[in-house]
């Protein structure tokens, strides 16, 4: 059963605390647990009676420790100011609860349990010095030499791949300054790129234009050759 109930108001408390008469329930727990154990027998024996008063016991002191708590919840059981909030209201109420609890637990534990033992930082220092005095001294060999081995061994590991961590630095740096050569290389031409197409379609122009002069001349010559024939025949 849980002890915490933060949803109950006060109302709901005040009408759910019940005192019971503890000789009727008693009586009532006893005749219960006789039909229960007994059936129609009429005289238990002593170790019947002992385990059913050790169950109505315990029964009794579970209903007492709920009534308690019930009582911790009724109106007047906070200190404070009148008028508080409610959620003042309602985290007094968990605190009251879970107070209750903490004291139950260490105070009414239940039939053979013991509440938890809680030591001063004095005893948790004096039990802590006499743990480590019990604990015995090393034994054996203490493996210096294979420590110390162990340690030249990865030394020289941690040194060649230093070195080789270096040579990789190295050659990429190298390849970074092949590919910015390159790179530099591309933008210088493709800078002089319209220069150069200038000036080729200017040679071109040229070109073209010696070869129709050229070829006008040639043009020329032969009318006359056929204008000079045609006069000499006539």
């Amino acid at each position: 059963m849980s002890l915490k109930s933060p949803t109950l108001t006060r109302s709901a408390v005040i009408k759910s605390i019940h005192i019971p008469q503890t000789n009727y329930a008693l009586t009532a727990a006893s005749n219960s647990m006789q039909q229960r154990f007994f059936g129609a027998r009429n005289k238990p024996s002593k170790k019947d009676e002992k385990r059913m008063r050790k169950i109505v016991s315990q029964e009794t002191q579970q209903q007492q420790d709920w009534v308690d708590v019930q009582q911790s919840l009724s109106i007047g059981a906070f200190p404070g100011k009148a008028g508080v909030s409610a959620r003042a209201t309602k985290k007094a109420k968990q605190s009251a609860v879970e107070a209750a609890a903490e004291r139950q637990r260490l105070t009414k534990a239940g039939g053979g349990l013991y509440p938890p033992l809680r030591y001063s930082p004095e005893e948790t220092e004096l039990l802590l010095k006499e743990a480590y005095d019990a604990v015995p001294a090393r034994a054996g060999k203490r493996g210096t030499r294979e420590a110390k081995r162990q340690g030249r061994r990865w030394q020289a590991v941690r040194k060649i791949r230093k070195k080789y961590k270096k040579l990789l630095v190295r050659a990429h740096h190298r390849k970074m300054e092949k590919r910015s050569l390159k790179v530099a290389q591309v933008k210088a031409v493709l800078a002089e790129a319209p220069d150069i197409v200038k000036r080729d379609r200017e040679y071109q122009a040229e070109v073209f234009r010696r070869w129709a002069q050229t070829m006008l001349q040639s043009v020329d010559k032969n009318q006359e050759g056929s204008i000079s024939a045609a006069e000499v025949e006539n």
